[in-house]
């Protein structure tokens, strides 16, 4: 279990797969493994010891600037994208150490549903394209 909370001024819920919900309030909370990759992805945020209340975004003063709630949130923001780049460079790491032809398209770019699965939350095309660029650029 990891101890998680939402940045925002909303709860984030969470609806796996399988029937299970879970609530990722502004409050840390203790989260169960399962609903921890999904969590992560919809933005919630790892609360440090002894923390006792999440910072919340001012969502009224971003919607008077003409920006959303997820670009306000600054350094929240910039991790949680770059722990989802990080789960979803793992995942295709993993693919590619695999001899599974099907993962891939014709193409030869990374099967989306494929990509999905092994991270365990939604991704856009666009995140796993640029993903793929880095990973593939390396080998």
């Amino acid at each position: 279990m990891k101890k998680l909370f939402s940045p925002f001024q909303h709860v984030i819920p969470i609806a796996l797969t399988s029937g299970h919900t879970f609530v990722v309030t502004q409050e840390p909370v203790e989260v169960p493994d399962m609903y921890v990759a999904e969590a992560v992805a919809r933005g919630a945020v790892e609360a440090q010891d002894g923390e006792q209340s999440a910072p919340v975004v001012q969502a009224a003063a971003a919607q008077e600037e003409g920006l959303t709630t997820q670009a306000t949130a600054g350094p929240v923001a910039e991790e949680l994208s770059l722990l989802r780049a990080a789960k979803i460079a793992q995942a295709l790491n993993g693919m590619l150490d695999g001899a599974n032809e099907a993962d891939f398209t014709e193409g030869g770019k990374p099967q989306l549903a494929r990509v999905k699965a092994l991270v365990g939350f939604a991704v856009t095309r666009a995140e796993v394209d640029a993903a793929w660029a880095e990973v593939s650029a390396a080998v």
